[in-house]
């Protein structure tokens, strides 16, 4: 061999050499901080929670809120939450499991802190962005005292540092607490929504006690496959056969890979539904056909459930190849034992196909969680969020158990790849070493989330240089640590094997569809099938401009308005307004009315209809609870609408009862429409930009909303007024819905 030849051997070796130094002393030294007590631990994590709320009442600067609705938009300087964060630190390492030279960082100790280095950047920048849009929509809803580039800088700032604040929360918590902080926080509103209920009053608003039964036994479905899936993510990994040329000695057989389930994470869930939901966007942004491709979608037909799971099959291969290469694998099996690189790699293929089924039946309870209480409510919180709620009160309810039975645990490695937690755990137990494992659940829930959620091993503090010891011998291969003496702890197997675990899950999933199933009950309909109407507001001409007072009936006033032509600059116009006589009705009013208005021709396809007119009810200075304003009805207002009928009572599919997320706010009815009208509306409403559409209901005008945007998807909603008693609302509402739905 020649002498250059020779040095660049040495040099390739020397550099191997080197990381190999690097990741074993990545893996094996614990956290250089001082023990946390058992007290400090519980006292961090029921502090975090509290102190999130807390922060959430926090207001901003130069805003005031005081003249919007509760929930119209967040007004904390911590609204944009941990989502920068979690969305930076997912994309960084989507790309590092995906470009080939940066895969090999996710395992070295100086490219894991480039990769964090990069994540941490990113995440700054799009916490910037979404502060920066946060403070422009504030400042379009005229909420905020000082308008200004200097009062956007200050909201903007304030909100990214609100992000970050909670970004470093979130890491003292990991450290001093039970749980992974980012977990811990991302859990406080989820868990928090969920123990208000909104899914469940929202279900009993829209179909009564049986409904709510129902939404509840689909989130029982979707916790309880959570748990039955990540039971497993503990067990200690089963032996592989060694081929007797061991490197550590008398070694019979090594603990193989085991594979969490699900082996992809949740995340083609979430992914397949953004990508079906991608045409509305198209069809907001003008390409043809985009619109009714999104109707058809959203309808929930046997389309859209196609596309759906075939999707989801095809990212859940997609993620596992991407996490789970049968070489790195295989490598680190071989590590931890006497393994040659054929039984390896033919164990971890396996084991790999193994976890494949009951991932897809975890994953399709969950879709069919998620249709299931969706179509029976409409404030049920994200199916994917209350999966990892789960996983992070099964880690936490683990945690705490495993901390009050060994007071003395030290973390003594960080674990990014979920295979290598069983596995390793069963070679430390395999040495007498009882190691474990914290954040296991939600590792298996986000492994694209993994190097910043990692788990950790945990053992007693006599164990930890003995641990290391063996840790460091296993990363590098170098000679293998001299043994105490003491005896093997006794292995303990989870009783949840894949096959059990699938039958389970498949059963929950068959739950779910059953929930889906039930027909939802049809509320009494009596009378003749309401007329429903999308009209045109024509508010091009001015028939009443040039009336006087003194002209019009008794009773009748003329107002002005700016109306909008979708040029951006409203014109001024004029309409009537009939005030209510005393036990008069809206109808009888505008029979008083309508008599007058034939003498005023508004035009050829034009003709006039009525809204209803709105004033505050007076409220005394001890009335003031925090709610928005009651209304009540004191009169009509003129309307002229103009065209043909664009939608009617023949387009509508459904309809369903709804409400705001606060249950004193507004109810409305959601009509859904044919996939044709679905189409037919939405060309309406891209035509119809900045100018009003009004929503007749059999003789009067429900309401007439200015269009900002096209509207895709084919749903428009019929509001039940601010004025009235609740009730009667909601069972106006139901018998509105349930007349629509009627053939």
């Amino acid at each position: 061999m020649c002498p250059e030849a020779a040095t660049r051997g040495e040099r390739e070796h020397l550099r191997a050499a080197e990381r190999g130094a690097r990741y074993a002393r990545r893996v094996s030294e614990a956290p250089r901080v001082r023990p946390v007590s058992f007290a400090e631990r519980v006292a961090t994590t029921v502090l975090v929670p509290a102190l999130v709320l807390l922060l959430e009442r926090v207001p901003l600067p130069h805003v005031d809120a005081s003249t919007l609705e509760r929930g119209s938009v967040a007004f904390s300087p911590f609204a944009v939450g941990l989502g920068p964060f979690i969305t930076a630190f997912s994309l960084v390492e989507l790309a590092a499991l995906v470009v080939p030279p940066w895969r090999r960082w996710r395992h070295d100790a100086r490219g894991r802190a480039r990769l964090t280095l990069w994540a941490t950047a990113l995440a700054l920048l799009l916490a910037v962005v979404q502060a920066f849009g946060i403070a422009m929509s504030l400042e379009g809803l005229d909420v905020v005292t000082n308008p200004g580039w200097q009062t956007r800088v200050v909201l903007t700032a304030t909100i990214a540092g609100g992000a970050c604040a909670l970004a470093v929360v979130a890491r003292w918590a990991t450290r001093r607490g039970l749980l992974n902080g980012y977990v811990l926080v991302f859990m406080v509103p989820v868990v928090a929504e969920l123990a208000r209920g909104d899914a469940l009053r929202d279900a009993a608003f829209r179909g009564g006690a049986r409904a709510a039964v129902l939404v509840a036994v689909a989130l029982a479905a979707a916790v309880g496959a959570t748990l039955v899936a990540v039971s497993g993510g503990l067990g200690l990994a089963s032996a592989v056969r060694v081929d007797g040329s061991a490197y550590r000695g008398d070694q019979k057989s090594a603990p193989r890979a085991e594979f969490p389930i699900p082996v992809s994470s949740i995340t083609p869930v979430t992914v397949a539904s953004s990508i079906l939901m991608s045409p509305a966007l198209l069809a907001n942004l003008g390409f043809p056909g985009m619109g009714a491709l999104q109707a058809t979608l959203q309808r929930g037909d046997v389309v859209f459930d196609t596309a759906y799971a075939l999707l989801i099959v095809g990212m859940v291969l997609v993620a596992s190849a991407l996490l789970y290469r049968p070489a790195e694998v295989s490598a680190f099996v071989r590590r931890l034992g006497s393994v040659s690189d054929d039984v390896a790699r033919a164990d971890t293929t396996a084991a790999l196909r193994r976890a494949l089924l009951p991932t897809f039946a975890y994953l399709l309870a969950l879709v069919l969680a998620m249709m299931a209480a969706r179509s029976k409510s409409g404030a049920v919180p994200a199916i994917a969020a209350v999966a990892i709620a789960t996983g992070g009160v099964l880690d936490l309810a683990r945690s705490l158990a495993a901390h009050a039975r060994a007071r003395d645990l030290v973390c003594v490695a960080e674990l990014h790849d979920a295979y290598q937690v069983a596995a390793l755990r069963a070679a430390l137990r395999a040495e007498g070493i009882d190691a474990r494992a914290r954040g296991m659940a939600v590792l298996s829930l986000l492994q694209g989330f993994a190097p910043y959620a990692p788990v950790e091993l945990h053992v007693r503090a006599g164990d930890v240089e003995r641990a290391s010891a063996l840790l460091r011998h296993w990363a590098a291969g170098d000679a293998k640590p001299a043994a105490p003496a003491t005896s093997p702890a006794e292995e303990t197997r989870v009783p949840w094997s894949l096959g059990i675990r699938t039958a389970v899950l498949a059963a929950l999933a068959a739950l779910a569809l059953g929930v889906d199933l039930v027909p939802r009950e049809e509320p009494a309909a009596p009378g003749p099938r309401p007329e429903i109407a999308v009209v045109r507001v024509d508010d091009e001409t001015d028939p009443l401009a040039s009336v006087h007072d003194d002209d019009a009936p008794e009773g009748v006033a003329l107002y002005q308005e700016m109306a909008p032509l979708g040029q951006g600059r409203p014109v001024r116009r004029t309409y009537a307004r009939a005030s209510l006589r005393k036990g008069e009705s809206l109808q009888a009013a505008w029979a008083r009315v309508l008599p007058w208005l034939p003498q005023l021709p508004p035009g050829e396809n034009r003709r006039w209809a009525w809204e209803p007119v709105l004033e505050p009810l007076a409220r005394g200075d001890d009335d003031d609870d925090g709610r928005p304003p009651r209304f009540v009805v004191v009169g009509l207002r003129t309307l002229l609408l103009m065209g043909d009928v664009v939608v009617g009572t023949k387009d509508v599919e459904d309809a369903a009862v709804g409400r705001d997320k606060d249950g004193w706010q507004s109810i409305y009815v959601t009509v859904t429409l044919t996939p044709e009208a679905g189409e037919r509306f939405y060309q309406l409403t891209q035509e119809w930009v900045g100018r009003r559409l009004a929503i007749v209901i059999d003789d009067h005008v429900d309401s007439a909303p200015v269009i900002r945007s096209p509207i895709p998807g084919g749903r428009i909603s019929v509001t039940m007024g601010s004025v009235g008693d609740r009730d009667k609302q909601l069972a106006d509402a139901k018998r509105l819905a349930g007349a629509l739905r009627r053939p």
